[in-house]
C-alpha cells in the first residue's frame, strides 16, 4: 500500500501545482456554476411559460365544451317539455 502511495507521489512530482493554480480553477469551476444555474434558470422559467399557457388554451376549450353541451341538453329538453305540452290533450 505504501509502494502505491510512493509511485503516485513520485508520478505527481515534476507537476507543480501552487495556490494560484488551485485558486484559478476554483475559480472557473465557480463561474461554471453560475453559468449553468442562468442557463437552468432561462430554460426552466421559458418551460414553465409554455406549459402554463397549454393547461390554460385546454381548460378554456373544456370550459366552451362543457358550456355548449349543457346549452344543447337545456335546449333540446325545453323543445322536448313544449312538444310534449302541446301534444297533450287539456
Amino acid at each position: 500500500m505504501i509502494k502505491v502511495k510512493d509511485k503516485i507521489i513520485e508520478k505527481t512530482r515534476p507537476y507543480h501545482f501552487e495556490l494560484k493554480h488551485l485558486i484559478v480553477l476554483f475559480v472557473i469551476l465557480i463561474l461554471f456554476q453560475v453559468l449553468i444555474s442562468f442557463i437552468y434558470k432561462s430554460s426552466l422559467q421559458g418551460f414553465i411559460i409554455k406549459a402554463q399557457k397549454s393547461y390554460q388554451q385546454d381548460f378554456a376549450e373544456r370550459s366552451a365544451n362543457l358550456t355548449a353541451t349543457s346549452l344543447e341538453m337545456l335546449l333540446e329538453s325545453t323543445l322536448e317539455q313544449q312538444v310534449s305540452e302541446q301534444n297533450t290533450p287539456k
